[in-house]
């Protein structure tokens, strides 16, 4: 009897855990998107895509451990499910004019999409909302600031390090 209890007192703290891992990996994976030119090169968005998929592979384990699939509605899943149906109905209705953009596209909106679900299904408490909330207000400012001090010393690189691969990096105003 008391190893079941033992054990179900272990399921617990592990499911705790798993919350907090999942929050503020969520999180931190969509505040890494900005640093990372905006999460548009290849690598990146491998980052972006391979994230999203070990936290839902991390929540699926949750639901196990917790013994049952808990699904919190979120007014959100209509319209992007409906845009999720336009892609794929794109791609199998061969209607779209850049075939592989299209999958490659739509790969990056199931990773923004699992995302989306798991905050819904994470962010729960009004104080996780208030210190996520702070979090991101501070990043973006900091981000702003960094942003600013770049455009006025910019040598036309990101981070003065690298060239864009893509776009013509800063505007010259000269």
């Amino acid at each position: 009897m008391s190893a079941t209890r033992i054990t179900a007192i272990d399921r617990r703290e592990r499911s705790a855990q798993a919350d907090s891992v999942l929050l503020y990996g969520i999180f931190g994976l969509l505040l890494f998107g900005p640093v990372a030119f905006g999460a548009v090169e290849p690598w990146s968005i491998f980052v972006m895509e391979a994230g999203a998929t070990a936290l839902f592979l991390l929540w699926i384990g949750k639901q196990v451990l917790d013994g049952g699939m808990k699904i919190r509605g979120n007014p959100l899943f209509l319209p992007m499910a409906a845009f999720g149906l336009l892609i794929v109905s794109q791609l199998v209705f061969h209607v779209t004019a850049y075939p592989h953009d299209t999958v490659s596209v739509a790969l990056l909106y199931v990773a923004y999409a699992m995302l989306c679900f798991l905050a819904g299904q994470t962010l729960l408490r009004g104080a996780q909302a208030r210190s996520l909330a702070l979090i991101f207000s501070v990043y973006g400012a900091a981000l702003a600031s960094f942003a600013l001090l770049q455009g006025i010393s910019s040598n036309g690189r990101l981070y003065w390090i690298r060239q864009p691969r893509m776009g013509a990096g800063f505007m010259d105003l000269t």
